[in-house]
């Protein structure tokens, strides 16, 4: 619909961009309608219209638009067999397609040369999927392929969990990304310590880790939202980390672990190997309190904060894992119901002085967001490509007549 079109984006170019001078630029090719701030001034907003597609820019590109709108289909971007393939390789129809081409700044510091995202909107569900051909520079095949006999430890984490995470590609593929994830200063410290990551980390574990964050009993919420700073905050004060990993052989890890323990003071921290319960526990602490403690059981690594999470672990029993998961190579699941009823379970005493203000503040945008029930991620590697799939679950709409729950 032209006109609804020309009005939307009239709207749009007056209000967030000062552009309220409509204008019209005739050429050879399809006309131009600008948007610019003064009558005369260069336009900062522009569409043209073409072959049932409308064609909109900003700035510079404005200028452009006429011979783009211009171009036959031969010529345009739907020919391209890059994009072909993706579209191919992902579900059809999709109700928007977004596509980065080979040499796009936005994938410069991406693993793939391309990149095609889709979007779907149904009742229940808003579902984005992304499709791209590794870099061989920075191959993430083995990293998410899933490994024949990958473990299941996701039935071990507990029940009150509302984010759960899994992968069963292979650890050691992690190595060429260990040094971004430690950071700068204790990736130096493991190197002065000659700690190789690869070797006595990645490569003694096998596929199978899982985790996943609880909200913790009596956060801080009086504090408002956490800096996202480990020197100022303590984050296992806001959500509980429980976690099991696989290892290689009995009691593989235990060196590694006392290696870093000799060390860890470098980067601020102190580890002590202690025994609780029997089993070998390394405690670490550092400047804002607790942090990711480990036990070593057999052939599993358990991992968490606080101690308590990881005693608990050490005696759970096999279960039907807390949240549901996709079977891909890695797969993410964030309950927002469990979280959002958490959070109004929170007891007065967390929200501290004025805390009733906060706490109404705060039930009010859960409310307001009450139809998103969950949100979840699955990636997998093809031999063709990187994909990922995006889903955000919707409470379907109620049916004609009825009335939803409070």
């Amino acid at each position: 619909d032209e006109k609804k079109l020309d009005a939307a984006l009239g709207q749009l170019a007056s209000r967030r961009l000062g552009a309220g001078v409509r204008g019209e630029v005739k050429g050879q090719g399809p006309s131009v309608v600008t948007f610019a701030s003064a009558q005369g001034a260069a336009p900062v907003m522009g569409y043209a219209l073409a072959h049932g597609f409308a064609l909109v820019a900003t700035g510079p590109a404005v200028a452009k638009l006429s011979n783009l709108a211009a171009l036959g289909e031969a010529d345009s971007l739907l020919q391209d067999q890059v994009l072909k393939a993706s579209r191919a390789r992902l579900p059809a129809p999709c109700d928007l397609f977004a596509f980065a081409p080979n040499g796009s700044p936005a994938l410069i510091r991406a693993p793939v040369t391309s990149a095609l995202v889709t979007v779907s909107l149904t009742p229940t569900a808003l579902v984005l999927e992304a499709d791209g051909p590794m870099k061989t520079e920075q191959n993430l095949a083995p990293l998410f392929q899933k490994q024949p006999g990958a473990a299941d430890t996701a039935g071990l984490l507990p029940d009150d969990a509302f984010l759960l995470f899994r992968t069963k590609g292979s650890p050691a593929a992690a190595a060429p990304f260990v040094a971004d994830a430690l950071g700068p200063l204790i990736a130096r410290v493991f190197a002065d310590a000659k700690l190789d990551v690869k070797t006595e980390v990645l490569d003694r574990l096998k596929p199978g880790t899982s985790f996943a964050l609880s909200l913790a009993p009596k956060p801080p919420m009086d504090r408002g939202l956490p800096a996202f700073d480990i020197r100022k905050t303590n984050p296992f004060s806001y959500a509980h980390l429980t976690g099991v990993a696989e290892a290689s052989g009995a009691d593989v890890a235990v060196p590694t672990l006392e290696k870093v323990a000799t060390i860890s003071p470098r980067f601020g921290a102190t580890i002590t190997k202690q025994e609780r319960q029997g089993k070998t526990v390394f405690v670490t602490t550092w400047a804002q309190g607790e942090g990711v403690h480990f036990a070593v059981v057999g052939e599993r690594l358990f991992f968490g904060s606080p101690i308590h999470r990881v005693e608990a672990l050490m005696s759970a029993a096999p279960k039907a894992a807390p949240l549901a998961l996709t079977d891909d190579a890695a797969s993410l699941t964030v309950d927002l119901k469990r979280l959002a009823s958490s959070v109004r379970a929170l007891p007065e005493s967390a929200w501290g002085l004025g805390g009733f203000a906060m706490k109404a503040t705060t039930v009010r945008w859960l409310e307001a967001t009450d139809d998103l029930t969950a949100l979840t991620l699955g990636v997998n590697a093809k031999p063709e490509a990187l994909q990922a799939k995006v889903s955000l679950a919707l409470t379907p709409p109620p049916a004609p007549g009825a009335v939803r729950a409070p």
